[in-house]
């Protein structure tokens, strides 16, 4: 049977060979549809061959992709969610660097606790505070709880993510807290606070981040973290192995260009400048990919993080107060507004349903009335203090004291008597005291009483009947300290639990939510606003009359029970602290701040107004 060979060259000189058998009494028709089949198949190897160059490099762009913003969500999620130990929402992940002391360096995939010195060759020795500080570095995966295929030290391909943070949210040592207030403040020189030493931040103590476009102009100087896919080694990089493993410049790339407008840097252009991403200062660049360039980046802006930041502060505060009504059956009394900066204007006041929230949080002095009765204690007593103002069978009340919740076993509370016994001790010009539960008491007891239309949710924390041999006569170990002082300020009384069998019962404690340490230690509860509808307050029914809350101008809901406010960055205007409300809302919510049923919602902040609500 005779037999021909259909040969199709392609591109390149690659050939496609197809035998066949030819049979004169087979249609014409039949043959036709064969060579037709065979030249699409050829035509189609010959653009999968002349194509195939560019679809690796687009597959491999979208891999780039892929990964930057993988690594820009999760290190963003990361920021909010400060789920580690001592975090504060807002602070980043120090990257992960070379190290300069183990005996082998390593890109390990945690985060370190030290970054460069830009002051000295290749950054080493690393440091934590100072004025040269530079976080730049590997992505620390690890930390991130980041799931990678690319986590080899070495990394010759340049897969795996590099990162750089301003120091500003990388050692919060130097910034004593963090919130939208950081707005106010700009870098103009390195300022770092004693140890030790917590006050209010006047400046930064670093710069920002910048990122520059192709042309070197500033896409952004506000910049918290800049993320890097830096691509396969180029310009003579080298990246070796463990235990020399290689530092950012041969991972990271510079450009040269040229600015022909007047900038920082160019006062009289043109200028030609390089900029680079590996020499450990704060400016970063996103060139055109060439053959002398290919990292690749993304960035992320204070603005956005601190937005985020804020929400979730909103969303933490609104829960406290939702756990708050959970367990005790009711929305709490509010506190008058106030200057926030004053820790006495969170004191809730019977009839106040829009205003500050009263907080506490374990270990953090909170302002609260108390009272507090001991039963068969044994006694110092010096003085015009007699054993029934020690234990207090007189019913006296602290009106405006502080307490300290401890743990579940106690509670630790001080405060001034007002007009001690005027007529019977005419020469008490003051008297205070001191409560403490020592931490090694168990099986303590507690009750607490629901809110009312005229009194406050409270509680009593009582030491079982026992031995209160803990309280000693030792200074430090007294339970129960009442001193009386003269108008000279004189000590004429003194008074202490020194131990026995009975009980200790401190009650009349205000409760209020709690609130976590970064909220408080970072201030937001001082740009945080409160409401409770007509028909949620203490004693009301729980149903509406509620409150309103308009969207862009239009009815949005009429239902709302209990809302929080968070005020946002400061606008045009305002300044803070600040005993008027107009520094912190915007619209007709800076007016509703004592009586209102109404406040303002917009779906796009703007300069002039970016209120929050949490409802």
């Amino acid at each position: 049977m005779p037999t021909s060979v259909t040969t199709i060259t392609a591109r390149g000189g690659k050939s496609l060979s197809l035998n066949h058998c030819g049979q004169r009494h087979r249609q014409n028709g039949i043959g036709l549809l064969l060579t037709f089949v065979i030249l699409i198949v050829a035509a189609g190897y010959v653009l999968t061959s002349y194509l195939s160059p560019t679809s690796i490099k687009l597959a491999q762009d979208k891999r780039y992709v892929e990964i930057l913003n993988l690594a820009r969500e999760l290190l963003i999620a990361n920021t909010v969610s400060a789920y580690r130990v001592d975090e504060r929402p807002g602070d980043m992940p120090v990257p992960d660097v070379v190290a300069d002391t183990p005996a082998t360096k390593n890109y390990n995939g945690y985060a370190e606790v030290k970054c460069f010195d830009s002051s000295k060759p290749n950054g080493l020795p690393l440091i934590a505070d100072h004025a040269n500080l530079r976080c730049l570095g590997r992505l620390p995966w690890r930390t991130m709880k980041m799931a990678t295929e690319t986590g080899s030290e070495n990394d010759v391909a340049g897969d795996m993510a590099w990162y750089a943070v301003s120091a500003n949210l990388a050692f919060p040592k130097c910034l004593d807290y963090l919130n939208s207030d950081i707005f106010n403040f700009s870098y103009t020189s390195y300022v770092c606070p004693i140890d030790g030493v917590v006050g209010t931040p006047t400046s930064l103590p670093y710069p920002w981040l910048t990122v520059r476009d192709a042309q070197g102009i500033v896409l952004s100087n506000r910049v918290a973290a800049v993320i890097i896919v830096p691509g396969p080694q180029i310009n003579g990089q080298s990246r070796p192995p463990a235990p020399n493993l290689a530092g950012p410049n041969q991972y990271l790339d510079a450009a040269t260009v040229t600015i022909t407008t007047v900038t920082t840097e160019c006062p009289g252009p043109p200028c030609t400048l390089t900029f680079s991403n590996a020499d450990l200062d704060n400016d970063f660049i996103q060139a055109d990919q060439s053959p002398t360039f290919n990292d690749r980046l993304v960035y992320i802006t204070i603005d956005e993080i601190m937005a985020k930041t804020e929400a979730r502060a909103g969303q933490e505060i609104l829960a406290s107060v939702q756990r708050f009504r959970d367990s005790y059956g009711t929305y709490p009394w509010l506190a008058p507004y106030a200057n926030p900066s004053v820790l006495g204007n969170y004191v809730a006041v019977t009839g106040t349903r829009i205003g500050r929230v009263p907080f506490y949080r374990a270990g953090k002095q909170f302002v609260t009335e108390f009272s507090w009765r001991v039963t068969n204690g044994n006694a110092d007593l010096f003085g015009t203090v007699d054993t029934n103002t020690l234990r207090n069978t007189l019913n006296l009340v602290v009106t405006n004291g502080k307490c300290v919740w401890t743990d579940t076993k106690g509670i630790n509370c001080e405060g001034e008597i007002l007009n001690p016994e005027p007529i019977a001790r005419p020469i008490i010009a003051k008297r205070t005291v001191q409560i403490e539960y020592p931490t090694s008491w168990t099986n303590t007891m507690f009750a607490w009483t629901l809110a009312t239309a005229t009194s406050y949710t409270t509680r009593q924390v009582t030491r079982p009947t026992g031995s209160l041999t803990a309280c000693l006569t030792t200074f430090l170990m007294r339970c129960v300290i009442v001193r009386d002082y003269d108008a000279a300020g004189n000590i004429i009384g003194d008074g202490a639990l020194k131990g026995g069998s009975g009980i200790l019962q401190t009650s009349r404690i205000r409760l209020y939510p709690d609130l976590p340490k970064w909220f408080t230690d970072n201030h937001w509860h001082e740009l945080a606003l409160g409401a409770v509808g007509l028909g949620s307050v203490p004693g009301a029914g729980g149903t509406c009359p509620c409150l309103i809350i308009t969207l862009d101008g239009s009815m949005g809901r009429s239902d709302v029970k209990f809302l929080i406010m968070m005020a946002g960055r400061p606008l045009a205007g305002q300044s803070r602290p600040s005993t008027g409300p107009s520094n912190y809302f915007d619209s007709i919510n800076n007016r509703n701040v004592t009586n209102g049923q109404s406040f303002d919602q917009q779906t796009v902040l703007t300069n002039s107004f970016n209120d929050r609500l949490h409802y």
